[in-house]
């Protein structure tokens, strides 16, 4: 059969016609299925509005986690935090809620983002397993500038959150509405404090008589937040509850803000120290409120042999507008792990009151290191048990790591100034100064301008060279002068 060679061509231009319909219909068919997957993932240009920091944000309760104060939400923790370092850095929001969670780690680029409503706390007491095994919390080499843990030697807890090896990470929350890290620190203090060989000397018995522990603690707690070997790290607009050991310790690192924090663990609680920087460079701490059983703030930089092998100074330190509610030990302590050195640092603008020593520069003659360059100025200080103002060489253990037999070692400690350190109305101290230099080492060229200070006025000087003024009770101190 013939077909007319101009009904051809017409049945050609139909096909083409319905072809490129169908065609165009796909297209825009991939297209919206296109944008939907765009959709679904944040561009990575626009800013978070949990913090700003560019990139995706995350939620954690995708990732499985449920906040119920019973599940333990690791495994959403680690998912969550993989997440965000395949997407080459973002934000991971904790929303409103009460996330029980083992130990976890951050990674670099990060925020940590708590809803006001929101808590991460540590595992429940059957989530942890008996102690002093704690089976699910995992050990983690010594630091290197220390040779063993702080409290036993070899290996050591790892933090609960924390991170190795990173740069720009942040935890926070909204300065309006601050949420909360709880490390569930009691049975850690149980079983450091007691277990079968009995209690431990200046410890109570109340944490032992809630979580009872079948044996002795073999391994130094972890702290609540450590970063290490990091840098640009910013921590704040948090409530840090119940560390196990120090709360918040950066070691080896570089451009720390810490601002805006409340502290708090209970009175007697164990080594439960506010902010420690450890051999760490440019840190600020700033607005910070602490209660609990140890140093307010204790500034280190290893320990021993460790410490002056590792050789890392801890130095540019600011810390102001920081209030201790109470403290069993110091507002501020300079050691007494302070092996790599220490320049620098200056505190200003603190309610120092309730602590039992003050302003406390502790080290002694196995320590090595130096110090120099610290500066206190506008420090407000009352009802000190101990001295007010102490440098003193007398204090430390000895690191039982270090195999040669321990031996004196220099340690320079100079330039140190107290400017306008007062008194809180209606209490007193019981010490003004205690400086006590090294046989090897005198302690030089302390300057004290304005320290007025009532109560027993204890004071007790020894190799010590330096000059007062506006200091009544200073020319007490044998080698002070009147400037």
């Amino acid at each position: 059969t013939h077909t007319h060679p101009h009904t051809s061509i017409m049945s050609l231009k139909r096909f083409l016609c319905l072809a490129a319909c169908v065609g165009n219909i796909r297209a825009m068919t991939v297209l919206r299925e296109s944008e939907a997957v765009v959709s679904e993932q944040p561009p990575t240009n626009t800013k978070s509005p949990f913090g700003g920091r560019a990139g995706p944000t995350f939620n954690l309760t995708d990732f499985g986690a449920i906040g119920d104060n019973a599940t333990l939400n690791t495994p959403a923790f680690v998912k969550a935090v993989a997440a965000v370092e395949k997407a080459g850095g973002g934000t991971l929001v904790v929303p409103t809620g009460t996330f029980r969670t083992g130990p976890f780690n951050m990674t670099s680029h990060m925020t940590l983002f708590l809803d006001g409503g929101a808590t991460i706390f540590g595992p429940t007491i059957s989530q942890l397993g008996e102690g002093p095994e704690f089976t699910m919390w995992p050990v983690v080499d010594a630091l290197p500038s220390y040779g063993q843990g702080r409290d036993h030697v070899g290996p050591r807890r790892t933090a609960f959150v924390g991170g190795v090896n990173l740069v720009d990470i942040t935890v926070t929350s909204s300065p309006d509405a601050w949420g909360t890290i709880d490390g569930f620190g009691q049975p850690w203090w149980a079983c450091h404090c007691g277990g079968s060989d009995g209690l431990l000397e200046g410890c109570s018995s109340e944490w032992n008589e809630m979580y009872p522990c079948k044996g002795s603690e073999q391994f130094t707690r972890g702290h609540l937040i450590e970063f290490m070997h990091s840098s640009d790290i910013e921590i704040s607009n948090l409530f840090l509850r119940n560390s196990p050991f120090w709360t918040v310790h950066p070691f080896d690192c570089h451009h720390v803000t810490i601002r805006n924090i409340d502290i708090w663990a209970p009175a007697h609680s164990p080594n439960t120290d506010g902010v420690d920087p450890d051999s760490s460079t440019d840190v600020l701490i700033e607005n910070f409120r602490y209660h609990g059983g140890d140093d307010v703030i204790a500034i280190k930089s290893g320990w021993d042999c460790f410490g002056y092998q590792y050789n890392h100074s801890t130095r540019d330190i600011v810390i102001r507008n920081v209030t201790a509610v109470y403290s069993e030990a110091a507002g501020c302590a300079i050691g007494s792990e302070m092996s790599g050195g220490m320049a620098n640092i200056t505190i200003s603008d603190c309610d120092f009151t309730q602590t039992q020593s003050g302003l406390n520069i502790k080290y002694s003659e196995y320590r090595g290191g130096y110090v120099t360059g610290i500066h206190y100025k506008n420090i407000i200080m009352g009802n000190q048990s101990r001295s007010a103002l102490t440098v003193n060489s007398n204090y430390g253990s000895k690191n039982p790591s270090c195999k040669q037999e321990s031996k004196p070692v220099p340690c320079p400690v100079s330039d140190i100034t107290y400017e306008n350190i007062t008194q809180a109305p209606g209490t007193s101290v019981k010490g003004l100064i205690d400086f006590v230099g090294l046989d090897s080492n005198t302690i030089m060229n302390v300057v004290i301008n304005g320290v007025h200070l009532e109560g027993e006025k204890t004071v007790k000087c020894s190799k010590v060279q330096g000059t007062y003024q506006n200091c009544a009770d200073c020319a007490q101190c044998s080698g002070l002068t009147p400037a």
